[in-house]
């Protein structure tokens, strides 16, 4: 468990996670159920 003494730093480490591990691991059925990692990738294939 984690304790910060300021709620800017409790944010910003919230923020980190949801976007480094949550946005990277979580599949969404708007792309097609694929990991967002995938689907970039995908998309710069598709740019050759």
């Amino acid at each position: 468990m984690n304790n910060y003494e300021a709620f800017n730093k409790a944010k910003l480490v919230l923020f980190d996670f949801i976007e480094e591990w949550y946005n990277n691991i979580g599949i969404y059925s708007s792309i097609r159920y694929i990991f967002p990692d995938q689907k970039y990738e995908n998309y710069l294939e598709e740019l050759d």
